[in-house]
């Protein structure tokens, strides 16, 4: 099975150290997310109840979201691409099941909340920008559009509010900030996709939160208070 995997991709030249490298690497990304369902078909859901999931559907965990978004996901559009829908699903029914909402870092049949930002949305962005089949979309956006749209979640008042978060009212102020303009980023595509325009261009607009906190003198992004 591991042999099947790995012949995926082919590097060249032959040298020894650097397929040991790069094998080595591509191991580690199949170490997850891993299969959370059993033979017949049932999982823990986010709710802490017992679901059963239609013929061919699996239930998956440990998705170490806000450290796999950047790369991992995306490389799965190109050399397994018949994962991706069935993981895109999966976080969709996670994000309805669970009383947190929206995956952020799942684990074992619940959110560890660990690590800011809400980075199931990139990975469903992803698959929706490359057309990746078996996706409900509007199913999928309105998912999505919870957490960006209504949520009073880890300072995302402010940050629609106000443009920015100020550091005196929630930690991680910056960081938060920064994640949210991306959240931004990625749910304006899938709105566009699934005919919500006018989501779309609040998305947009918000993305650029981030001139709230630029320092022009400092070249940085910088903390700011309420006042």
């Amino acid at each position: 099975a591991w042999q099947r995997e790995l012949e995926r991709i082919t590097i060249k030249p032959n040298d020894v150290q650097r397929k040991t490298i790069f094998y080595t690497g591509m191991y580690h990304m199949m170490c997850a997310p891993t299969l959370a369902d059993d033979a017949n078909g049932q999982y823990r859901g986010m709710d802490q109840q017992m679901h059963t999931l239609a013929k061919g559907e699996h239930n998956y965990s440990t998705y170490s979201l806000w450290d796999t978004y950047r790369a991992l996901h995306p490389s799965f559009t190109l050399w397994q691409q018949e994962r991706v829908a069935p993981m895109v699903n999966n976080l969709v029914r996670m994000a309805e099941e669970s009383p947190k909402g929206i995956p952020v870092w799942p684990l074992a049949g619940g959110e560890t909340g660990c690590m800011t930002g809400y980075h199931s949305a990139s990975v469903m962005a992803e698959a929706c920008v490359k057309k990746i089949a078996g996706i409900d979309w509007q199913r999928t956006y309105a998912a999505m559009r919870k957490r960006n749209m209504d949520d009073d979640y880890r300072g995302l008042g402010y940050y629609r509010n106000i443009g920015y978060i100020p550091a005196d009212k929630e930690e991680e102020s910056v960081s938060k900030l920064l994640e949210y303009n991306y959240g931004d980023w990625a749910c304006s595509h899938v709105a566009e996709a699934t005919g919500h325009a006018q989501d779309a261009e609040i998305q947009r607009k918000r993305s650029q939160n981030y001139k709230h906190l630029f320092d022009d003198k400092t070249q940085f992004i910088r903390a700011k208070m309420q006042d």
